[in-house]
């Protein structure tokens, strides 16, 4: 068992690492969803290095990051969405 809880810490590690580079892409909002993960990950495995709490609780941490990301990328395609929207009323308004 003790096997499966460092295997399942140097998962989250090998995750926290590739995001932690993915900060640094040119893209701001890759990058902020990116860093939002990699913070989330980071704390997680602290908190499982650093005290009792069993290193498979990580297992919902990482999906926990994902649906976080998830909700903040939805909301960023919805602003767009009106961004867009909103552009193309007044151009048909300056038209018509």
């Amino acid at each position: 068992m003790s096997f499966i809880r460092w295997f399942v810490w140097g998962t989250a590690l090998a995750i926290f690492i590739s995001q932690f580079i993915f900060i640094f892409r040119r893209d701001p909002a890759k990058r902020r969803l990116a860093m939002r993960f990699a913070v989330l990950i980071a704390i997680g495995l602290a908190v499982t290095a650093l005290t009792n709490i069993s290193k498979l609780h990580l297992l919902w941490w990482v999906p926990l990051g994902l649906f976080i990301n998830l909700v903040f990328l939805v909301a960023d395609i919805n602003r767009k969405t009106a961004k867009f929207a909103e552009r193309l009323m007044k151009e048909n308004k300056e038209k018509g």
